[in-house]
């Protein structure tokens, strides 16, 4: 269950980073 934690985190990331291009 390393795996699906480590989506989770670079979701995350990949999200924040995406929002505050579009901001």
């Amino acid at each position: 269950m390393s795996g699906t934690r480590c989506l989770c985190r670079l979701s995350m990331a990949a999200w924040r980073r995406r929002r505050r291009t579009q901001l």
